[in-house]
């Protein structure tokens, strides 16, 4: 039984590095909803990069131990950042709206370009970290067996879950997490309601790949090494982990925009753009009493266009494509565009043409 709680407690390292790579990537993938394999390897990547940057210290520069992890933790988040801008600009934007099959591919590619850039600058060898902080603490005591964790371990998970933590905080109150949760759900309706898409998508993607670079450092620091190969078999595994976590904390996190849909919310409480403040939108949903949401013009406009994708745009809808809605100028049916109605006004609208007939 004692040596049952130690692998409970060996787990409780593991899982707290596996469940913030899974946070990361449903940042991204949640406004991406495309595979992404190159994750894995970002996370890899910032791993080594911290080892070899505190090598390059302790023995180049003459720093101390202390002061070189610490410049190599410095190094793994802005290479972090880096490729993480690469990626969303160069990458991500440009294939968002391609066929899923072109994200996997390109995403492979780059695990690749960044498993072999590491193996060629630590030149095919491993470099490893003096043990840190590994004095144990023990939890339960047996007659020739205890169950103990390591201090770096303790600190890890205290890390781990105090970044969890706040991170679930801010995308459950701030302003940006309701913009994310907007985008996820909807990024052209996020769009039509004021919420710029292309930061929102450059800010979930630099998100996630911090969270990367954070779970690379506290393995590097804990296992002293992390090998080249090790990108592909994370990578993997955060798909598996997120197969089923993914779509349920995209559900909890699509709370309001279900409510926004079946009309039991106004826009304007939820998105903060001058649209929603300007029109109060509020969607007619088919619940009972759904004949007080009946909209007004304007509303309708922005309606059809929100149902029907009037713009040509495809994830990222230019700016001018609702310009009509941010004017609050008389809505136009596009060429081409029959005018369609939701709810009771397009019963309204047959019943009437029934009575003419």
């Amino acid at each position: 039984m004692l040596y049952f709680f130690q692998q409970v407690l060996n787990g409780l390292h593991s899982g707290a590095l596996y469940a913030l790579l899974a946070f990361g990537y449903v940042l991204t993938n949640g406004v991406l909803h495309r595979t992404n394999l190159a994750y894995g390897a970002l996370f890899a990547f910032c791993g080594q990069t911290m080892i070899l940057t505190a090598a390059f210290g302790y023995q180049a520069l003459w720093l101390t131990l202390f002061a070189a992890v610490v410049l190599g933790i410095l190094a793994a988040f802005l290479y972090a950042a880096l490729i993480s801008h690469v990626l969303s600009r160069c990458i991500f934007e440009p294939l968002a709206d391609r066929t899923p099959n072109a994200i996997v591919v390109t995403t492979l590619g780059i695990l690749l370009l960044l498993s072999e850039a590491s193996r060629i600058v630590a030149n095919t060898h491993d470099l490893w970290l003096p043990p840190m902080l590994a004095q144990p603490i023990i939890f339960a005591r047996g007659h020739n067996f205890n169950a103990t964790l390591t201090f770096i371990q303790l600190l890890d998970c205290a890390t781990v879950a105090a970044t969890i933590g706040l991170a679930a905080w801010a995308l459950a109150h701030s302003s940006f997490g309701r913009r994310w949760r907007a985008v996820s759900d909807d990024p052209k309706a996020a769009a039509m309601c004021g919420v710029d898409v292309r930061t929102v998508f450059r800010h979930a993607v630099l998100a996630g790949g911090l969270c990367a670079a954070l779970a690379g450092v506290l393995a590097g620091l804990y296992y002293g090494n992390i090998s080249f190969g090790s990108g592909l078999v994370y990578g993997l595994k955060i798909l598996f982990v997120t197969g089923g976590g993914r779509l349920s904390l995209a559900v909890a996190g699509s709370t309001w925009c279900r409510r926004l849909r079946h009309g039991r919310i106004a826009v304007g409480r939820l998105f903060p753009g001058r649209v929603a403040r300007r029109l109060d939108v509020s969607i007619p949903g088919r619940h009972a009493g759904a004949d007080r949401h009946r909209p007004r013009p304007e509303q309708d406009c922005l309606t059809r266009l929100w149902l029907h994708d009037a713009w040509s745009g495809g994830y990222f809808p230019p700016s001018s494509s609702h310009k009509i809605v941010l004017l609050g100028l008389p809505c136009v049916d596009p060429p081409g565009h029959a005018r369609h109605t939701v709810g009771p006004q397009r019963r309204d609208e047959k019943q009437a043409g029934a009575g003419r007939r």
